[in-house]
């Protein structure tokens, strides 16, 4: 990815009079204001002190994040959840590290003290978008880093091969918890600088995670449905003429006749009791889904039952009005329960997006290919936004909706067979 230079001017750093990045030249330009050699003995001397003070977290964080902004022109989200005794001058910088998961709220939270190597090491390391292998541990010599994590020693590793701290590669003792020093800090941020200049910077991907739901095998097996609903406002909404919808089995979808529950009714219990029975009617079939309300939660919970022992459970999902879902809690609309025979997967967004991208989802039906599909994701879309352009993708496509029953589940997205087929399914996620 090719970044470019941006010229602005750095006031955080500027004010703190740090020696980072560009904090000496700003020295050297004060000494040389003709007013002799003294002066500018007197600003040497003053600069060589503060290079040997250490650096506090706050303000390596600050450092390190004022360059990535400058590079990179990134812009943070609401600081509103900051720790309120962070100075106004370093919150910005603050919550761009927690927004690019760049330190914690842990790590940053004694952000007074002075930053150790190994905070600092880690800092760097992350600031590179690197995903860390705590399998790929390079040579280390230090002889004081026996009781480092394989985590720790990894960041590590990475930081001394990609001379991001080059200061400490000829020592025979890392001293983790050693602070750095200012004038460390000033080496570290043009080495961070350089590696981004040279191209070899890279913000992280988004996380695709793959799981088999059903193989497609279990088919007579009992396997019960219970949705159980989030939070409700009230026990007794009125959801008359509005539109709710009951999908059974994946493809039987049902219009369920909300018209008697009015808010008329006493309380949760009633509201059950006749949501339960307009689900009955909508299928013609008595007690397939029972409806409870859960007192003590403010909650609705939608069970199936098995008429007999060795009765499939058939799969359970609802659909219809947005307003109608969550006045009952069901703010999703992934199926659950029996699959019937039906292979199905789940896709879940595991991060958000830290650049613009384009992503693509290829299936392959028995090692051959079946369809593609394209994610156009922004800078900084959330896991939920991210699933939800997978689901439209996947919805929008012919093939996919052809073949595939489609849900989405907060930041999951569902595929299942629409035909219980021997066929193995592969999912393959690449970007532009």
């Amino acid at each position: 990815m090719k970044v470019s230079w941006k010229k602005k001017v750095l006031p955080s750093l500027l004010a703190l009079t740090l020696a980072f990045s560009f904090g000496s030249a700003v020295q050297a330009e004060k000494g040389n204001n003709g007013k002799g050699q003294n002066k500018e003995k007197v600003e040497e001397k003053k600069e060589e002190k503060n290079e040997q003070k250490p650096v506090t977290k706050l303000e390596s964080v600050v450092a390190v994040m004022s360059l990535l902004e400058e590079k990179l022109d990134l812009e943070p989200e609401d600081d509103s959840d900051l720790d309120s005794k962070i100075p106004d001058w370093a919150k910005e910088h603050v919550q761009l590290a927690l927004d690019y998961e760049i330190v914690s709220t842990e790590e940053i939270k004694e952000y007074k003290k002075p930053a150790a190597r190994l905070f600092v090491t880690k800092l760097l390391v992350k600031a590179t978008g690197t995903e860390i292998d705590e399998d790929e541990i390079g040579d280390l010599s230090y002889h004081d880093i026996k009781k480092l994590s394989d985590e720790e020693k990894a960041y590590l590793s990475f930081a001394l091969e990609e001379d991001l701290i080059m200061e400490y590669e000829n020592e025979k003792a890392f001293k983790p918890n050693k602070p750095v020093t200012h004038g460390e800090m000033e080496n570290f941020i043009k080495s961070l600088s350089d590696k981004i200049d040279d191209d070899e910077f890279n913000l992280k991907d988004v996380d695709f995670q793959f799981k088999q739901l059903s193989d497609g095998n279990d088919e007579g097996k009992f396997k019960e449905a219970v949705i159980t609903g989030k939070k409700v406002k009230t026990s007794i909404p009125n959801l008359k003429n509005k539109d709710l919808w009951i999908i059974w089995n994946n493809d039987n979808k049902k219009l369920v006749d909300l018209d008697r529950l009015d808010g008329t009714q006493d309380d949760g219990y009633e509201t059950a009791k006749l949501l339960e029975k307009a689900i009955a009617d909508a299928l013609r079939q008595d007690r397939r889904v029972e409806v409870s309300y859960d007192r003590s939660n403010l909650r609705f919970i939608f069970e199936t039952i098995s008429r007999r022992p060795f009765q499939n459970a058939p799969s359970l999902q609802f659909d219809g009005d947005k307003d109608v879902l969550k006045a009952l809690g069901l703010d999703n609309s992934r199926a659950v329960g029996s699959l019937n025979g039906k292979e199905s997967w789940a896709i879940s967004v595991e991060s958000h997006s830290f650049k613009d991208e384009i992503y693509y989802l290829k299936i392959l039906l028995n090692d051959t290919y079946f369809t593609e599909v394209e994610i156009s994701v922004d800078e900084r879309d959330s896991e939920g936004e991210i699933a939800e352009k997978l689901y439209e993708a996947l919805k929008t496509n012919y093939k996919t909706k052809s073949d595939f029953v489609i849900d989405l589940d907060d930041e999951t997205v569902i595929l299942t067979m629409k035909n219980a087929k021997d066929v193995e399914i592969e999912l393959v996620i690449t970007e532009d």
